[in-house]
């Protein structure tokens, strides 16, 4: 039993990597397209896989910070990190749909 579930584990191993890389593409795609409309706000989007990033610019920012824009994300239902009061971390779960990951980046 414990050897069938190990094979359907490792069998299904490259897709979850697959959607991993696919998924990311499209957040960092979408993020772009955010970063655009708002050029002098985001820095950049960087990233691989579902491992994301948002870099912004702390001299259009001042006095906010990456927290601060992290807990009004919150408050609209989106949950990311921030790093070095510039940076946010957006690293959405695996089992996320497209549709739900354009609306994040709405909210965004």
């Amino acid at each position: 039993m414990i050897l069938c579930v190990g094979l359907i584990h490792f069998s299904a191993w490259p897709l979850t990597l697959y959607r991993s890389a696919e998924l990311g593409e499209e957040l960092r795609h979408l993020l772009g397209e955010v970063q655009q409309q708002f050029p002098n706000l985001i820095k950049e989007v960087r990233g691989k896989g579902l491992f994301n990033a948002v870099e912004l610019n702390s001299k259009a920012l001042f006095p906010v910070s990456a927290y601060d824009v992290c807990l009004k994300l919150k408050e609209r239902g989106v949950l990311a990190k921030p790093t070095h009061n510039t940076i946010i971390r957006l690293t959405p779960p695996l089992s996320i749909r497209y549709r739900r990951q354009s609306l994040c980046t709405l909210i965004i």
